[in-house]
């Protein structure tokens, strides 16, 4: 009896020394993911003691990884970007009209921190077409408002114009990003509607617009 009384009291003793190794291993493997943000005393499995540690080797080479996939994504350019644009609207009167448009083309910098509205709105109006309370809808002024990478800021609903199509690079996808004093409906208004008497009246007959 004492035999086996030894052996029942003596893990209890001992409770705060013993250490499994299968249960150990599979703990610090799902604290190694926190470990840039925490470290432990006494080993993962003990007290946290503060954040925003260094992160261990294995981490950083993650983060590094991630970035490094980042950046390349931003800087990889779309093939419909690179081609040469001849695309046109045999119907519109203006010889010269523009079916594609790159916002940068227009002054958006995309940089996160200039104020782009105006720029992609000009991308967006450009060359008389077919805008809110100009017209009910046309098939002879298309446009193609592309985005490059970058992050756009915005102060202001972008406005659609009818018959367009808006693409952004898919190997870094472009981001829209409203100003803290934004103003309007959205940060893309598809069809706005009229002021005035005529409040609460679509512009346009029909919308016709695709965001891809």
């Amino acid at each position: 009896m004492r035999f086996y009384s030894l052996l029942l009291t003596l893990p209890l003793a001992l409770g705060e020394k013993l250490v499994i190794p299968s249960v150990e291993q599979a703990v610090a493997k799902e604290n190694e993911q926190f470990s840039v943000y925490t470290d432990y005393i006494d080993g993962p499995t003990g007290i946290a003691k503060s954040v925003a540690s260094k992160p261990t080797p294995k981490v950083l080479a993650q983060l590094l990884k991630q970035q490094s996939a980042a950046a390349v994504a931003v800087s990889t350019p779309y093939w419909y970007e690179q081609i040469t644009h001849q695309g046109i609207s045999p119907n519109n009167a203006n010889a010269a009209y523009k079916v594609y448009r790159n916002v940068k083309d227009y002054g958006a910098k995309g940089d996160g921190i200039t104020d782009d509205t105006a720029a992609i709105q000009a991308a967006m109006s450009d060359q008389t077409r077919c805008g809110p309370g100009s017209c009910q809808s046309s098939t002879v002024s298309p446009a193609v408002v592309y985005f490059p990478s970058g992050t756009y800021i915005l102060s202001k609903s972008i406005i659609m114009y009818y018959y367009t199509q808006m693409i952004g690079n898919p190997n870094g996808v472009p981001v829209l990003k409203a100003t803290a004093g934004f103003s309007g409906l959205g940060l893309i208004d598809g069809d706005m509607y009229e002021p005035g008497n005529a409040a609460g009246v679509l512009e346009f007959g029909g919308s016709s617009e695709e965001i891809e």
